[in-house]
């Protein structure tokens, strides 16, 4: 069963790296063309389901090759789908891919798994305790309710656990939906034009794709090919297969096709990819080629969709030999830091000593890549003194396509603005994808799902990386809170800006001291600490909860001593701030516990 990855011809090699090239394909005559990609698809899922069953481990050498089950499984495939060998080999590829994906990732979810138990023990401990000093049976019974909505959750997730474990033991994998498992549930859930509706866009992702593999000694790609004739205009011509009549079969069982048809078609790519692509052609390089068809997005500007309301869209994918060595980061003239948010990004100048540094003369903001296309969807805005803001409200809830360019978008400003300065990058080393089940609200969980911050890192690692911009990761913790407290007010900043200078900060090792508009600020926080103690039984009406929150105010007020500071001051090594019983762990938990209750 390795035979077709070892054949495989778009995997990088060593010192090279991969680009895919995204275009609009509109062909001579679609119906043949939807033909042959649902033959494709169907081959796909066909051999999925045989490899699936096929058991792992090298070809038993005392059976003929022609008789091993890989080649069984192939010669069959062309016999009941009329394809050719290479797209049959092509679709045992994908299906190997998707076993192969399933299998590496049966640990990754387990371990995910066990974290969110783990995380539901503590909230479902949390609730008990908290169920117990409840007074008035409307807080109890809301109680009761999150914590069976807790237990529930916890019950199913060792549930999916066991059934992952039992997969992982037994070398088998869960159940794959071919189209998508979340737009099945929308569909079997809908009803009426809704379903309807649904049910064209899963039969376009089920069965509505058609891919070939380059060859670096067929031209590039055998079955899809991209031509041009002045270096301008580019056609796609693909072969379909299913139109080729067979003529009987070799000496080892494959049936004689001879040259499948080809339909045409021109193809439409940006304006800023069409030297690349005209490179990749005329250096007879092998490039890999996907087609999809899609229900064409009601706000797109690439040209118009057929009679079907749908467009075929394809991704050219080639090897690039081409050396980027991972720049040096200097941070002896400063840095630019970065904070990422789900609503957009701030950028802060930060000098070599940890101030706020304003920009050079006759620096303006680079040029959003795409502005036609984002007009009034991203806002971007500089302060003079060394801040810049970039707001992107898609970034919540665009998908799929959408999401990965607006991502690059971001990326690409980011690296201007950084190569302009001339200076490292510094990110947030962050990880949502522990969190959402510990203790977070439910709006949280929803955003911070739909947060693709990791996306843009690597689109940021990548473009700084190919334009010689350094890049420094550094520990998130509580740059928001000491930049709302310390920088906020005092610099004029919104509270990202000022996260976003507490994260160059900490990448120059500057310490986080209590000193000046701080240390009014933390006395202002113990007044208030002391007055919400004073008037405790009106803030808290149940007396079972108003111990249990009276004794965190006064652990937190004992942590906000003039001898506590002095320590904090004068002994902070370069974690101390960043530990979640230090000063500034104690300060995010007063001003949460405060927001609480209403005060403050």
């Amino acid at each position: 069963m390795g035979k077709v990855a070892k054949t495989r011809a778009d995997a990088p090699e060593a010192g090279s790296f991969s680009f895919t090239i995204q275009g609009i394909w509109h062909p001579d005559q679609p119906v043949p063309v939807r033909q042959e990609m649902r033959g494709f698809s169907s081959c796909v899922r066909w051999v999925f389901n045989r490899l699936h069953d096929t058991p792992p481990g090298n070809p038993d050498p005392n059976v003929p090759v022609a008789d091993q089950p890989f080649n069984r499984i192939k010669r069959e495939a062309q016999r009941l789908f009329h394809l050719n060998s290479r797209y049959v080999a092509d679709a045992m590829m994908a299906a190997q891919a998707v076993i192969a994906s399933q299998k590496e990732l049966l640990p990754l979810q387990i371990q995910n798994l066990a974290k969110r138990i783990e995380n539901l023990d503590k909230a479902e401990k949390k609730a008990c305790r908290i169920l117990k000093k409840l007074d008035s049976a409307e807080t109890a019974a809301r109680g009761e309710r999150k914590l069976q909505a807790i237990r529930w959750r916890k019950k199913r997730a060792a549930l999916r656990k066991t059934e992952l474990e039992n997969h992982l033991r037994n070398g088998t994998i869960p159940p794959v939906v071919f189209g998508g498992r979340h737009l099945l549930k929308k569909l079997t859930r809908s009803h009426g034009e809704r379903h309807q509706a649904l049910r064209r866009e899963w039969r376009l992702h089920r069965q509505g794709a058609l891919y070939s593999r380059g060859d670096v000694n067929k031209g590039g790609n055998p079955n899809i090919r991209v031509v041009s004739e002045d270096g301008i205009r580019f056609r796609l011509q693909v072969a379909m297969s299913h139109q080729a009549q067979c003529h009987g079969t070799d000496s080892k069982g494959r049936p004689i096709m001879p040259a499948a048809p080809r339909i045409g078609g021109s193809l439409w790519i940006p304006d800023k990819c069409r030297l690349l692509l005209m490179d990749v052609f005329l250096c007879g390089r092998p490039y890999s080629v996907r087609i999809m068809e899609e229900i064409r997005p009601r706000d797109a500007i690439f040209p118009v969709a057929d009679a079907e309301g749908t467009v075929f869209r394809v991704h050219i994918t080639c090897d690039r030999q081409e050396e980027f060595p991972e720049p040096q980061a200097d941070l002896s003239h400063g840095v630019l830091g970065l904070d990422e948010n789900p609503h957009g990004i701030a950028l802060t100048h930060v000098g070599p000593q940890g101030n706020l540094e304003p920009f050079p003369e006759g620096f303006t903001l680079p040029e959003i890549a795409g502005s036609r296309k984002l007009a009034g969807d991203i806002q971007a805005g500089l302060d003079p003194r060394g801040a810049v803001w970039l707001h992107v409200p898609e970034f919540r809830t665009a998908r799929g396509f959408r999401r990965t360019y607006l991502a690059g978008v971001v990326a690409q400003f980011v690296c201007d603005v950084a190569h302009f300065l001339n200076k490292p990058i510094v990110l947030e080393d962050l990880d949502f994808g522990q969190t959402l089940e510990k203790g977070h609200r439910p709006h949280f969980n929803r955003l911070a799902s739909g947060f693709n911050h990791g996306q843009v890192i690597r689109l940021i690692q990548r473009r700084a990386r190919r334009g010689g911009v350094s890049v420094v990761q550094v520990d998130p913790a509580f740059t928001s809170v000491i930049g709302g407290f310390k920088y906020q007010e005092s610099l004029g900043l919104s509270v990202h800006q000022a996260a976003a200078l507490t994260i160059g900060r900490r990448a120059l090792g500057i310490r986080e001291r209590i000193a000046g508009g701080a240390l009014q600020r933390i006395q202002q926080l113990r007044e208030d600490i002391q007055n919400a103690l004073n008037r405790l039984p009106e803030l808290v009406p149940g007396e079972g909860t108003r111990g249990a929150v009276g004794g965190q105010l006064k652990r937190l007020l004992g942590l906000f001593s003039d001898k506590r500071i002095a320590i904090h001051n004068g002994f902070l090594t370069s974690w101390a701030d960043r530990k979640r019983t230090g000063l500034w762990g104690s300060v995010s938990r007063a001003k949460k516990l405060l927001s609480s209750l209403n005060f403050g």
